[in-house]
């Protein structure tokens, strides 16, 4: 398998970059920050998508690579394998459902299902992460590791990759298992850990049962106790309770009693106050309601009056609207027939301005009767004139057309004339050939020999070329011909166009004549056109015939129509004569009249309102001097006035109704308190002395805080008597669970211990299983080492290293085997180069796919640089290589 080329639509800040690959070594040299592990990390996207990590404090490969320009995001991949050449074609989105992915055959361009979505792993048989260990050598971690994947592929297993290819997710999940068991963690305690501390602690409770027994007994007896004593107290209180009620009751009744005397006293001084206001008696309620529904009403009269004052005009307006239409009544019937005037005078007008010529008819109607004032021409004479007119026009068209003819026909004469003929090609050849063949001839004649055989050749060229000249002159004799039929030709072609040019000459002549006489007698447009002559008069005179229809039509239309104007104009003028001079800012247009119609209108409804207001007026005013009479009748009976000042008739009223009130009132008082005062005293005996309430409640409190703190103490007895109930019996089921606790702790023991034994089978398996290939691995890493190092120390170095079973390189000596850790940087990186390649020989032996690097030589000296050089030339021989450096000293 190889990369044949890739197209990058947008891939972190690459934008519309191509790279064709070539087989064996691909170096790319580019300066830091230009996007190396972004070219590479394209590669690895294309055959793998992009990885995806659900945590938000990681960024993502496909956040990380996201375009910087927020454009397409993705690309194309064209690989060679199985024999065939295939393009990846990958657009990614923001979430990995969004990604988009294509298979075309390259040769075809048809869509391919050789491979799905998967490419990588169906190509390389190992998954991104074996991937990235084996073929994928970065600058900052060479280090591989080993994978399930790898696994199955070394073992060359993938038939079985399902069962095999999981030994550590399967001894993971058997530790796992057994750590549920025998973990001691804080947080996750195992099973087993779990059930000895629960036997511990249960043992532990048990020693406590004895002592919750006693606790729990004493306890008890002392809060039987506490509950005697505040049965006692409760009674001695309902007795309290009942004296302080009895004594309480009565102390309250003697106040009211007390109470109900003073009461009594200010009733009677109230009372007699109020003699000397009602001394003409006391008002009936009916009586009282009516003076204030009269005073309402008075109230409402005033109102009324000034509503109706404000309504009415100004003095001056009203005597205005009286000098109008006190001595000249107007009905609304005389306003509408008026109006009914002014509209149809205004229809009149309007009909006799439409029908009215405009000004600029006339102007043009009088400027066309000076036009044709000496004389006018028939429509047979413009006919025969715009005749004339489009024959003259088709004629000077023809002429142009006949003077273009002569024109070409002369320079074609003299283009005639001027051009010799000259023989053609093949009349010129025939001369040449003659001449070549009569030379040929007597050359021959002359050199060949006299004798009778050596004639026969000259005489046939001498025939030959005769032939040749005769037809020569037979060409040139019919070529003049031809010239001079064809100057003839020319000739005759001219005399004709001039010709014709002479007779077109003088039809134009004769048409200019004749229309030159019907123009005679205008006064048209100068202009050298003729025809526009005509047109002008033809045009002058059809709208002189218009104009004078028009004429007649408006004097036939508008006779009857000016007659009846006038009329309504006299008639509507004599009618309006008195209202027109009552306004005399207004004349006698139809304007002017129908503004004063529509005043007249108004002037005249308010002077009705007016009329109807003063009438009303006059009436409201009576109605409350009669009202308010009523009122003073009745309040003369009671005494209002204050120091000389007479009050108002409301606040008066008001007075009377608050003092009857009152008085009814103190009097249904007395009535009751002389009732509830004998009844007292007929109840009780007003000698007994009282026990003192005072001293009973104080006795109360103390009890009641007695027993408050009774019932509180017997509450947290009770409360630690049920806590230690709740105790006891926990103790007990503990007690009951121990059996059960130590049934399970055998179980579990016995359980973690088939577990313990399992994952130590399973890695014995894996070991045995992983020896199979360790020798082939082992023995590719010594020759790279060999390869890589120089001299003497390829060979120490190589029986110092080793590399086990999980691909981690350690370090052998004196006895004690160390990490890669105790190596320098370069050396180590050195090192994993090297486990890099041997695993990648023993993944793939037969087809090897691209081994890509990404500048892994950072760290290495000037020699050990050069022999990590020589070895990639070296591998490039069968294998493709694509090798990214930033630094042209590390280039190959």
């Amino acid at each position: 398998m190889k990369l044949e080329s890739c197209h990058i639509s947008g891939f972190g800040r690459i934008r519309d970059f191509e790279y064709d690959f070539s087989d064996g070594l691909n170096t790319i040299t580019e300066d830091n920050g230009w996007g190396k592990t972004t070219f590479l990390a394209f590669i690895k996207a294309m055959l793998y998508g992009l990885e995806y990590s659900r945590k938000r404090l990681v960024l993502s490969e496909r956040k990380h690579y996201e375009p910087w320009d927020k454009g397409a995001f993705g690309g194309s991949l064209v690989f060679f394998a199985n024999g065939r050449r295939y393009r990846i074609e990958r657009t990614f989105g923001a979430k990995e459902q969004e990604d988009i992915f294509a298979l075309y055959d390259e040769d075809s361009g048809l869509k391919s299902g050789d491979y799905s979505e998967a490419v990588g792993e169906e190509l390389f048989g190992v998954d991104r992460d074996s991937f990235e260990k084996s073929l994928f050598l970065p600058q900052s971690a060479p280090e591989t590791a080993m994978t399930d994947s790898i696994n199955a592929k070394m073992g060359n297993l993938s038939a079985v990759q399902d069962d095999i290819n999981r030994f550590d997710a399967a001894i993971k999940r058997v530790e796992d298992e057994r750590r549920k068991y025998v973990s001691r963690g804080s947080q996750n305690p195992g099973l087993l850990f779990s059930v000895k501390n629960k036997i511990r602690s249960a043992r532990e409770q048990t020693e406590k049962l004895s002592g919750l027994v006693n606790a729990y007994r004493a306890k008890t007896a002392l809060c039987d106790e506490k509950r005697a004593e505040h049965a006692a107290l409760l009674e001695e209180k309902k007795e309290l309770a009942k004296k302080i009620a009895y004594q309480s009751k009565k102390e309250q009744e003697l106040g009211a009693y007390r109470q109900m005397q003073k009461a009594r006293q200010q009733a009677l001084a109230g009372q007699e106050l109020l003699d000397d206001f009602f001394a003409n008696g006391v008002p009936e309620s009916g009586e009282l309601d009516d003076a204030e529904d009269k005073e309402r009403q008075l109230a409402l009269g005033q109102d009324r009056i000034a509503v109706i004052a404000a309504r009415m005009p100004m003095e001056a307006e009203a005597a205005r609207l009286s000098a109008i239409f006190s001595e000249h009544p107007l009905s609304a019937d005389t306003l509408s027939r008026w109006q009914d005037d002014i509209d149809r005078i205004k229809e009149l007008r309007a009909f006799l301005e439409a029908h009215r010529m405009a000004d600029a008819d006339k102007d043009k109607l009088h400027e066309l009767k000076e036009f044709f004032k000496e004389k006018r021409p028939s429509a047979d004479n413009i006919g025969n004139a715009e005749d004339s007119a489009t024959r003259l026009t088709q004629i000077d068209g023809q002429l142009e057309t006949v003077e273009d003819e002569l024109g070409e026909a002369r320079a074609a004469l003299a283009s005639a004339i001027e051009r010799t003929p000259v023989p053609g090609i093949f009349t010129r050849l025939f001369l040449y050939l003659s001449l070549v063949l009569y030379a040929g001839g007597a050359a021959y004649w002359f050199f060949a020999g006299r004798g009778q055989a050596d004639i026969i050749p000259a005489l046939i060229c001498v025939a030959v070329a005769s032939v040749f000249l005769i037809l020569y002159v037979i060409s040139v004799i019919r070529a003049r011909a031809a010239y001079k039929k064809k100057l003839s030709e020319l000739k005759d072609a001219v005399a004709d166009a001039e010709g014709k040019l002479s007779d077109k000459k003088k039809d134009r002549a004769e048409l200019a004549d004749g229309l030159k006489g019907f123009l005679s007698g205008y006064l048209v447009s100068p202009t050298e056109s003729l025809p526009a002559m005509v047109a002008e008069i033809k045009g002058k005179s059809e709208l002189y015939d218009r104009l004078l229809a028009s004429e007649r039509a408006f004097m036939d239309a508008t006779s009857k129509s000016a007659e009846e104007l006038s009329e309504c104009e006299v008639k509507l003028n004599s009618e309006m004569a008195f209202y027109i001079d009552a306004y005399s800012h207004y004349s006698h247009t139809d304007v002017a009249i129908s503004e004063a119609i529509s005043r007249l209108s108004a002037d005249r409804a308010a002077y009705n309102e007016y009329l109807s207001d003063a009438e009303a007026f006059k009436e409201a005013q009576a109605e409350n001097e009669k009202i308010g009479c009523d009122i003073d009748a009745f309040l003369s009976r009671f005494p209002l006035k204050t120091d000389g000042e007479t009050v108002g008739r409301r606040e008066s009223l008001a007075t009377i109704r608050r003092n009857a009130e009152e008085y009814e009132r103190l009097s249904a008082s007395l009535a009751r308190l002389d009732k509830d005062i004998e009844d007292f005293e007929s109840k009780y005996d007003m000698t007994e002395e009282a026990e003192d309430v005072a001293a009973l409640q104080d006795r109360q409190g103390k009890v009641d805080s007695r027993v408050s703190e009774l019932w509180e103490l017997i509450i947290h007895e009770t409360e630690e008597l049920t806590e230690l109930s709740e105790e006891i019996r926990s103790v007990e089921e503990t007690e009951d669970r121990i059996p059960e606790l130590l049934s399970d702790e055998a179980k579990y023991a016995k359980e973690a211990e088939l577990l313990e034994k399992s994952m130590s089978f399973l890695a014995e398996a894996r070991d045995r299983f992983l020896m199979k290939y360790m020798g082939p691995l082992r023995a590719s890493f010594r020759k790279y080492v060999e390869l890589i190092l120089p001299g003497e120390d390829a060979a120490v170095a190589a029986d110092e290293l080793e590399l086990d079973m999980d691909l981690n390189v350690r370090l052998r000596s004196h006895g004690s085997t160390h990490d890669s850790d105790y190596l320098s940087k370069g050396y180590r990186d050195l090192v994993f180069i090297c486990a890099r390649m041997a695993l990648s020989d023993i993944l793939y032996d037969a087809d090897k796919p691209p081994l890509i690097l990404d500048d892994p030589f950072t760290d290495l000296d000037e020699d050990k640089l050069s022999r990590a050089k020589s070895l990639l030339v070296s591998l490039s021989s069968d294998r493709q290589i694509i090798y990214l450096t930033c630094h042209g000293s590390r280039a190959v």
